[in-house]
């Protein structure tokens, strides 16, 4: 799944806010917290919960730019290959972009 950057006109998820115009460079308030996110890719059908289901309308803010308290993140992924380089991938990313979260580990189910 790769953002397409030129236009999002193609991709019916944009018509949900901007049925008129294109999504890329248009703003999405946040009337809740007062804020206001810039568009800057509109992306395919991406899973959240169930891959069952179809996949619901979503919006995703930078972790760094998101200002809800973050005591803990949770990731399942399907890895095929060695985990021990997606796990310090991880790591190193948690560190860096979210100090305050507890640092992630992989737990194998198979």
């Amino acid at each position: 799944m790769h953002p397409d950057r030129r236009s999002s006109s193609t991709n019916p998820r944009q018509k949900l806010l901007f049925p008129d115009r294109d999504a890329l460079d248009q703003q999405v308030i946040n009337n809740f917290g007062k804020t206001a996110y810039k568009v800057v890719a509109v992306v395919g059908d991406a899973k959240y919960r169930d891959m069952r289901s179809p996949a619901p309308a979503a919006g995703y803010a930078p972790i760094m730019q998101d200002p809800q308290k973050k005591p803990s993140l949770t990731e399942v992924l399907s890895v095929e290959g060695p985990q021990a380089p997606l796990a310090n991938a991880a790591r190193t990313l948690a560190v860096r972009l979210a100090p305050t979260i507890p640092p992630p580990h992989l737990l194998h189910y198979g």
